[in-house]
């Protein structure tokens, strides 16, 4: 039996959706509580700057906030919204969204 290896490149599909010039499609991005360290910022970049609609759960809020502070972009990349109900947020976090979210 062959094993079929997948390699998943949103960089790449987000590019392929908004190919279309003119389009009206609305792309979203949900960031989750997982770890953002490890992601290249072009490629951070690149789905941030493709999105409409840039979204945190919860907890992911810290996520964003620790990943803008380390790439130097976190007045760049100011979520749309953090939805929950923010009992992972962490006060730091919260402090620095308050207001501008």
């Amino acid at each position: 039996m062959d094993s079929k290896v997948h390699e998943f490149n949103p960089s790449r599909l987000i590019g392929n959706i908004l190919a279309n010039n003119g389009s009206e499609e609305r792309v979203a991005l949900l960031i989750l509580n997982y770890s953002l360290e490890k992601l290249d910022y072009k490629i951070f970049k690149r789905l941030w700057d493709n999105c409409k609609i840039r979204l945190c759960a919860d907890g992911a809020g810290n996520r964003l906030f620790k990943y803008g502070d380390l790439n130097n972009c976190l007045e760049r990349n100011l979520p749309t919204a953090i939805v929950g109900d923010l009992d992972s947020l962490n006060e730091e976090s919260h402090d620095y969204y308050s207001g501008k979210v």
